[in-house]
C-alpha cells in the first residue's frame, strides 16, 4: 500500500488545480460567453461587423452583426437572432450634372469623369499635359496645368 500514497497525492493535487483553474464566472455566464464567441466567429466568418451590446458587463449576452444588406440582433443565451433588412443603396443619379462650378483641384481621370456627366461639356487635353473641361453654355471652364493644379474660369455668357 505504500506505493499508492504518491498516486493519491498526485490525484489530490490534480483535482485541486483543476478546481482552482476554473473560471470565477457562474456557469450560465460561461455558456453566454462561449455562445457569444461562437456568434462573433460566425459573424466575422461571413464578413460581418460584430458588436457586443454591453462589453463591460459580464452578464450581457446580446450582440449585433452588421452586414452590407442586413443587421442581425442576437441573444447569446438562447442562440436566437432577429434580422433587420437594410434598404438597398440608391444607384447613382443618371441625371446630367448641372454645373462645373466648385469642381476644385482634380486629376485628369477625375475631370474626365466629371466632364462625362453632361454631354454638353467638352473635355480636352493638350500635348503639354494640361487638361480642361468646358461648359460653354454656362461660361465655366476648369483648366488644369498638371495633376490637381486647377483653376476655375468664368466668362460672361450673353444672349444673342
Amino acid at each position: 500500500m505504500p506505493s499508492l500514497k504518491p498516486i493519491h497525492a498526485a490525484l489530490a493535487i490534480a483535482l485541486a488545480l483543476g478546481f482552482a483553474s476554473q473560471s470565477l464566472l457562474p456557469a450560465s455566464a460561461q455558456v453566454f460567453r462561449s455562445r457569444m464567441d461562437q456568434g462573433k466567429k460566425e459573424c466575422e466568418g461571413k464578413h460581418g461587423t460584430f458588436k457586443q451590446d454591453n462589453p463591460t458587463s459580464a452578464t450581457s449576452d446580446t450582440y449585433t452583426c452588421t452586414y452590407a444588406n442586413k443587421i442581425d440582433s442576437c441573444v447569446a443565451s438562447t442562440g436566437k437572432c432577429t434580422t433587420k433588412e437594410l434598404p438597398a443603396a440608391k444607384p447613382a443619379s443618371t441625371a446630367p450634372a448641372k454645373s462645373l462650378a466648385g469642381t476644385g483641384d482634380v486629376s485628369k481621370d477625375e475631370l474626365k469623369k466629371i466632364c462625362a456627366r453632361n454631354k454638353a461639356w467638352m473635355f480636352s487635353e493638350e500635348k503639354s499635359g494640361a487638361y480642361s473641361c468646358l461648359d460653354s453654355a454656362a461660361g465655366i471652364a476648369i483648366n488644369c496645368k498638371n495633376k490637381k493644379d486647377c483653376t476655375e474660369a468664368h466668362t460672361p455668357v450673353h444672349a444673342r
